[in-house]
């Protein structure tokens, strides 16, 4: 649609309404190349998004999260810490899997590795009360007589998305079994769904262990 767009945008005269809801439409760019090299932001920007972006959109960066300082979490807190950097290595290995996808099979596969990336709710739920303490209490985001409260309720919403997510994941990815084997199940994802999946894993994740650092520089 956006090549189609580009084409018809030198060709013919759109109506306003349709100018606008195209020139809105979130548009990924996908980039391949031999050898693993850095770039800064800025060079990025300059050098790939303005070149290629004749409309001058605005894009959604979602940066790949860090694990600086895990290394430094307190004992409560350091099983939990180690297992949240062990799964985002993970998701950087599926984010490369899901660049070179291309076919429905290889969009399963990464689905379940990030099904894989984000078991982490038996840990967390173990560690809800400590978590909700350090990550919500300690850090002054909630204080007051209802913070311990309100912080479990926080941790408990975290865990329900990361159940939601494995169930989402358990649906679509490949696997040899099926629930109910009376009712054989084949997924065919598309790209859209691992690229969900993967986002969604990352930015929860992500999430987590930004807390886990700011409660560890207040320690």
């Amino acid at each position: 649609m956006h090549e189609n767009f580009i084409v018809r945008w030198d060709r013919d005269d759109l109506e306003a309404n349709e100018l606008f809801s195209q020139l809105h439409q979130l548009v990924p760019i996908y980039l391949k190349c031999e050898k693993w090299h850095s770039i800064s932001h800025e060079d990025f920007v300059k050098g790939v998004l303005e070149p290629v972006d004749r409309f001058q959109r605005e894009y959604i960066e979602i940066p790949f999260p860090t694990t600086e300082l895990l290394d430094r979490a307190p004992s409560d807190l350091k099983s939990i810490a180690e297992l949240i950097k062990k799964e985002l290595e993970e998701l950087k290995n599926v984010q490369g899997d899901l660049s070179s996808a291309k076919t429905s099979r290889d969009y399963a596969n990464v689905i379940v590795g990030t099904r894989k990336a984000i078991e982490v709710k038996e840990i967390l739920e173990k560690s809800k009360t400590i978590l909700a303490e350090r990550l919500y209490i300690n850090t002054g985001i909630l204080s007051g007589e209802g913070a311990q409260d309100e912080a479990e309720k926080q941790i408990k919403c975290l865990l329900d998305i990361i159940r939601n997510l494995i169930a989402l994941a358990s649906g679509l990815g490949v696997h040899s079994t099926t629930k109910d084997k009376t009712k054989p199940l084949t997924a065919n994802p598309y790209r859209s769904d691992a690229n969900y999946l993967l986002l969604m894993a990352m930015l929860t994740l992500g999430y987590l262990a930004e807390k886990l650092r700011r409660s560890i520089e207040k320690t």
